[in-house]
């Protein structure tokens, strides 16, 4: 049986090839999904992590798309048990206690409602080192203070206070260390506080981990019959353009878009504006309410054009990020840095793919602090697909390029 994974900081590969034979890839991330139905034709496929910020998540419309065309497809874990929580009734499978909490909205012994995405989010490192977790997931955090409660190591009282101050914090900033300082200085009991932390190197879990090897192991096992999909695909016309833009080859590098790439903020803010120019901004998405004098925001279509803002194809995109820098007269200025940069690059010079991981590092310090004045983005991968869908490779070699160009003499 053919299964593609998708799968990163929950469970290495390595780790799921000892358990499951398929072929697995990174994160998931927006036509992920169909681009791996198209070029394998998998039997199944299991969705264990994917990106929730900065790039588009996988698209709940390619998932029915591939459920349509006789795969089975699967989550667990992270965002693959928030997919298949928001698409069981339409045939997508859930495995393990996560997607279970989505579900029925609860996660035991906790009392309050288990909904939110940040519950299962992390930052986490990029591709080159393995997608190494950099954050605690919340839902983890429950696992572990609910076994320390069970196992009389804090109260019960103590164990929904953490789990409080653990939700109040950004996804990014969770982690134990910072669990218990702002316990300690929240004048928490430091007894169950010096009891715990001396208990957490043995005792945390993951269960996130845990229902990604359930899942494996679940389809190890292959005793899943292939079902029809309770639902009829639409092929609407929103479908039929991201189609059109999946299956487009990528568009040639423009040397023009990669100046404009490199300025960072001025790419994103120019791109916006390029949007807010076709779909509108969010401020200005209301509607008539039965009063004509008063106006309401549309939850729905509001959530309809942020879906179009996103998802948009890159090469649309590109042609009208071209067509604003030239009716704004910025257009020339950046072809001739360009042409100039091309000249004086010599054309036998290392590649990035040539730098070790430490050099690495020390360009995007380079880059983000020197040349952007910003910090360090937590997923440069997710920071360049930002940037018109370039991969984390390109923009490596874009940074290096410019580095060249401005050192000349090194």
């Amino acid at each position: 049986m053919s299964i593609v994974v998708f799968t990163g900081p929950t469970l290495a590969a390595e780790t799921g090839r000892s358990r499951l034979d398929a072929r697995y890839l990174p994160p998931v991330r927006y036509g992920d999904v169909y681009r791996a139905a198209v070029a394998w034709r998998p039997d199944a496929i299991a969705i264990i992590d994917g990106y929730f910020n900065q790039v588009p998540s996988v698209w709940h419309k390619e998932i029915l798309w591939a459920l349509q065309c006789g795969i089975r497809v699967f989550g667990a874990a992270s965002m693959g048990a928030l997919r298949a929580a928001e698409l069981a009734d339409f045939g997508m499978r859930g495995i393990g206690r996560v997607f279970d909490a989505y579900r029925d909205g609860r996660f035991a012994p906790y009392a309050d409602a288990f909904e939110r995405d940040d519950e299962v989010a992390i930052v986490h490192g990029p591709s080159a080192l393995g997608h190494r977790p950099l954050s605690d997931a919340l839902v983890d955090i429950r696992a572990t203070l609910a076994d320390a409660a069970r196992d009389g190591l804090i109260s019960r009282s103590t164990r929904d206070r953490l789990v409080t101050l653990a939700r109040d914090r950004f996804y990014p900033e969770r982690d134990y260390a910072t669990l218990l300082a702002d316990a300690r200085a929240d004048g928490d009991v430091a007894d169950e506080l010096d009891a715990l932390e001396a208990w957490l190197p043995e005792g945390r879990r993951s269960v996130k981990r845990e229902d990604a090897m359930a899942l494996l192991d679940h389809l190890a096992r292959g005793d899943d019959a292939i079902r029809p999909p309770p639902f009829r695909f639409e092929h609407t016309t929103l479908w039929s353009h991201a189609v059109d833009e999946l299956d487009r080859p990528a568009m040639p590098d423009s040397p023009v878009l990669d100046e404009l790439r490199l300025l960072g903020p001025a790419y994103f803010e120019l791109r916006e504006m390029v949007l807010d120019g076709v779909f509108g901004s969010a401020e200005t998405s209301f509607t008539a309410g039965d009063d004509e004098d008063t106006w309401y925001l549309d939850p729905l279509a509001q959530l309809s054009m942020q879906a179009c803002r996103r998802d948009v194809p890159a090469h649309w995109l590109d042609a009208r990020l071209l067509a604003s820098l030239e009716e704004s007269g910025d257009l020339a200025s950046l072809e001739r840095r360009a042409a100039d940069k091309a000249r004086r690059l010599p054309a036998r010079r290392p590649r990035a793919a040539e730098l070790d991981e430490v050099e690495r590092l020390q360009l995007m310090d380079w880059y983000f602090s020197e040349r952007l004045a910003c910090e360090m983005p937590f997923d440069i991968d997710a920071y360049a697909h930002g940037l018109g869908r370039i991969g984390g490779e390109s923009f490596h070699e874009l940074v290096w390029r410019e580095y060249l160009y401005s050192h000349p003499d090194e």
